[in-house]
């Protein structure tokens, strides 16, 4: 656009003479584009309706330059279709519900809203959409990231949205659209004074109408607005009949993400008024395809719900049988609440689960259960490398610890002391630190005992320093106790500590000692012949 003609239209676009209008108007059949333009933006500047709706009338054959323009400055058209609104042929109101979408013209809505209760007609269904996809849009906008400056207009701008919305679900009776209610759904809040009456009033025009929305529609604001019920303790007894209904997936999956892992106090009791859930696992295959954490949710909330003990534990059967890692943790955990054969016959059925978490969770329950074999089954799973594993054990197997071990170590003959010996080692996990501090109490005896004990657990090489000073003890019997100890020992201060041994004034420690060396020397001679085999078998 060359300057003259920019200079021209800035000042058709600022003189208070009308005339200006008309001269605009008739650029916009100008061939020269620019100049179309620029009439355009010229005419959307000026504050005169009638260039405004001019332009309206010219939107379907406006070219995209023109159209981002008019974007820019839809507030503008918002009058002019208000005005069309009130009285218009079907064709001309069609053309103003077209332009309020193209151009998000949120501010319509009202007068939308209001052209809906006037009276019934064959334009109520084409204004109930236009509202309903005007408020969709807007809810999207809502959603998205803006600036303080920017939200903070937006929720002003949804106060007075609701609002004209609102009167149109008090009205119901007079239009009957879903479509209104459904956009009244998306922008309302839970505190809602409108929304609370119907939804406590059967008898009210709307009640089944937003009921019915609240269980079915798939729009993210209707189940935003259902979910924010869950942790209301007034919430009313319609409302979580629907939310007991509802197995969609996408209800389901933002059920879940709102519920987690730990439902709160408020929602654990809401959930507990609910006898049924539509999309308990056991009901429904929904469930299966949800998130990790989602499924987790569930069975958590299945467990809170006022369900009969009978379809609780009938779930927890089908997630420990299909479930995902988290969620059958989770039921394995929640197992434990349930006695009785059914629930033992899970626990059976399921110790092998492929997730150490899930077989330490059943693992705690064999004794508890009085299971036939509990600890020979427990015993069985010492050998576990998992640290889960292990640690249930620890806590199933309380009695195989080094203090009960030493407790209980003089009423054992030897055979008992190796076995007991071997599960201690491999149960308590603390033997070493637990061996080290009684052997430095003031008891020759327990010194002793807690050699004696190292030896038969097979954990001599794990405190060989500490037996090793033994050697240098006041009491004869704990050297003789050490010095016999040390045969299983395997560093060079072992050695040093056990020849140093030889010079003991004691007789039997001596003996001890130099019985303990050669030990040693013949396996040190088994490891070296050994090797040398190696040696000579390879090519």
């Amino acid at each position: 656009m060359n300057q003259s003609l920019q200079k021209t239209l800035q000042f058709l676009a600022r003189t208070n003479n009308e005339a200006a209008v008309e001269v605009l108007i008739a650029a916009l059949d100008s061939p020269f584009r620019p100049a179309v333009h620029g009439a355009v933006a010229a005419l959307l500047q000026r504050r005169s309706p009638s260039g405004h709706k001019e332009i309206f009338r010219r939107l379907p054959t406006l070219d995209p330059q023109c159209r981002q323009i008019v974007v820019q400055n839809a507030d503008r058209l918002t009058p002019v279709i208000n005005e069309v609104l009130e009285n218009s042929s079907p064709s001309e109101l069609a053309a103003a519900c077209e332009a309020a979408m193209t151009y998000r013209l949120y501010a319509v809505i009202p007068a939308l809203a209001q052209a809906i209760v006037r009276a019934a007609s064959a334009h109520t269904e084409i204004i109930a959409q236009t509202i309903l996809q005007l408020t969709d849009q807007f809810y999207s906008d809502l959603a998205g990231g803006h600036s303080a400056a920017a939200q903070s207009e937006l929720t002003d701008l949804r106060e007075k949205l609701t609002a004209a919305l609102e009167d149109a679900v008090r009205k119901f009776h007079r239009h009957r659209q879903p479509a209104v209610a459904e956009a009244f759904l998306m922008l309302a809040k839970k505190s809602n004074i409108t929304l609370w009456h119907v939804l406590t009033h059967p008898d009210e025009a709307a009640y089944n109408t937003l009921l019915e929305l609240l269980e079915r529609s798939q729009r993210g604001g209707v189940i935003r607005l259902l979910l924010c019920f869950l942790d209301d303790p007034q919430t009313p007894r319609a409302v979580l009949q629907v939310l007991a209904r509802r197995n969609d997936p996408k209800y389901l999956e933002l059920a879940m993400r709102t519920i987690g892992p730990r439902p709160l106090k408020a929602v654990a009791e809401n959930l507990a008024r609910i006898e049924k859930l539509a999309w308990a696992p056991c009901h429904s295959q929904v469930w299966r395809e949800l998130p990790e954490e989602a499924q987790e949710a569930a069975i958590r909330s299945v467990m809170a719900s006022g369900m009969s003990p009978e379809a609780k534990l009938a779930c927890l059967g089908e997630v420990l049988s299909g479930g995902k890692p988290a969620c059958r943790r989770a039921a394995a955990q929640s197992l434990a609440e349930f006695a009785g054969p059914e629930a033992t016959e899970l626990v059976l059925r399921h110790l092998n689960d492929p997730d150490a978490e899930v077989r330490a969770h059943l693992l705690l329950q064999l004794r508890p259960r009085q299971v036939p074999g509990a600890l020979a089954k427990l015993i069985a799973m010492a050998d576990s490398s998992e640290p889960v594993v292990r640690e249930a054990l620890r806590r199933a197997l309380p009695e195989f610890t080094v203090g009960n071990f030493l407790a209980n170590f003089d009423e054992m003959d030897e055979a008992a002391r190796s076995t007991a010996g071997l599960l201690v080692r491999k149960i308590d996990c603390h033997i070493a630190d637990r061996l080290r501090a009684e052997m430095q109490v003031l008891s020759p005896v327990r010194r002793r005992r807690a050699v004696l004990a190292a030896q038969a657990m097979g954990a001599v090489a794990d405190v060989e320093d500490a037996i090793a000073q033994l050697l240098n003890d006041e009491d004869h019997m704990v050297r003789i106790a050490a010095a016999s100890a040390l045969g299983a020992g395997k560093s060079v201060v072992t050695w040093e500590a056990l020849r140093d041994a030889l010079l003991d004034r004691s007789y039997l420690v001596k003996e001890a000692a130099e019985k303990s060396l050669e030990v040693i020397s013949e396996a040190l001679r088994h490891a070296a012949s050994g090797g040398a085999q190696l040696q000579e078998a390879s090519p």
